[in-house]
Formats: structure tokens, C-alpha cells, sequence
């Protein structure tokens, strides 16, 4: 048994080291360099409701995280989603503020012109017209595609499944708002 936790502990991280600056190397020589360091995205979407008492949405995010690699991305972000409901009892348009606070986790899987992507960001969310009471559980999966339109600036698009939970008076009393999103957004 201790053999294999001196393999786990002492072995597999330096040959993952090795295989990093293997990949260092690589990238040198075709000419891409690693975007280790800080990086920001700006993102707006729009959710489509797929719940049986969902609403759509307006969102904005802001997310300030560091590139770890390539390859990887994590950071911590914040925004507002604006939840759409047509009162049909006062014929009227109303929006339900929402402001989250999420970790974001991204993974870039080919770094050609245009690459594909997968981000997973979960948090919770408060609710803006409640003095900011808390609301509840944010689970937001994506899939899109990125790419760079300069050294310093890149685009991404991407289409998800926004999960929020909404405690209405405790946790035995919530509602799942569910919808699928479509985003655009700009790395810096």
C-alpha cells in the first residue's frame, strides 16, 4: 500500500511536470506560446425557459480568473440575470433582478484558429428586489467555440443549461428555474 501512495504522491506529479514541458516545447517550436496569467471574460446571453414555471432571461456576466495553461481556465465571477414574467393579471411586463456569484471552470480542447470549449460555473444567486436575500443554487454548464481576434482579445459563443433554484419560504418550498442559453462573450 505505501508503494502505491509514494507512486501517487511522489511519481505521477514529476511526470506530468515532465510531459508540461514537453508540451512547452512543442508549442515554442509551432509557434503558439502558453496564456498562462490573468484573464477576464465579459459575457451576455439570453435563457430560453424549458421549465413548466420558468421564465426567460437577460444575462451579464463578469468574470476575472487565471489562465492556467492553454488548456485550463478558473475564476470567479459575477452578474445580473433579469427574469421575465408577463403578468397576465395586470397585463403587464415585469423583471425579476438576479444577482449571482459563481465559480468558473473552463476547458479548451483544440487550440487551432477556432477551438471548441466546455465551462461548468456553479454558485448561488441573491435576489436583487429582496434586499438581496438569498435565493438559491446556480449550475451553469456550457458548450461553445472560441477564438482569438487578437494577441490580447478573443470572442467565444456558447450554448448551455442554466439551473436556478429559487427558495421561495425555506428550503422545503423552492422552484427550479430551468432554461437553455445562448451566449456571446469577449476574453481579455
Amino acid at each position: 500500500m505505501k508503494k502505491y501512495i509514494f507512486l501517487l504522491f511522489f511519481i505521477l506529479p514529476g511526470t506530468i511536470g515532465h510531459a508540461h514541458q514537453l508540451n512547452q516545447r512543442n508549442n515554442l517550436q509551432n509557434g503558439s506560446v502558453s496564456e498562462a496569467g490573468y484573464q477576464g471574460i465579459a459575457e451576455i446571453g439570453y435563457g430560453f425557459n424549458v421549465s413548466d414555471d420558468g421564465f426567460p432571461f437577460l444575462k451579464v456576466n463578469i468574470i476575472n480568473g487565471y489562465r492556467v495553461n492553454s488548456w485550463f481556465y478558473v475564476g470567479a465571477g459575477t452578474g445580473l440575470r433579469l427574469y421575465f414574467d408577463n403578468d397576465a393579471m395586470f397585463n403587464s411586463f415585469a423583471a425579476y433582478p438576479v444577482i449571482p456569484f459563481f465559480a468558473d471552470f473552463r476547458v479548451y480542447l483544440n487550440r487551432n484558429k477556432v477551438w471548441p470549449y466546455l465551462s461548468m460555473s456553479m454558485g448561488y444567486s441573491f435576489d436583487a428586489s429582496d434586499y438581496f436575500s438569498a435565493l438559491g443554487l446556480l449550475i451553469n454548464p456550457t458548450a461553445g467555440f472560441a477564438f482569438r481576434i487578437s494577441d490580447k482579445l478573443g470572442m467565444h459563443t456558447g450554448m448551455g443549461f442554466d439551473y436556478q433554484q429559487m427558495i421561495i419560504d425555506g428550503p422545503d418550498d423552492s422552484v427550479n428555474r430551468n432554461a437553455i442559453s445562448l451566449n456571446i462573450g469577449i476574453d481579455f
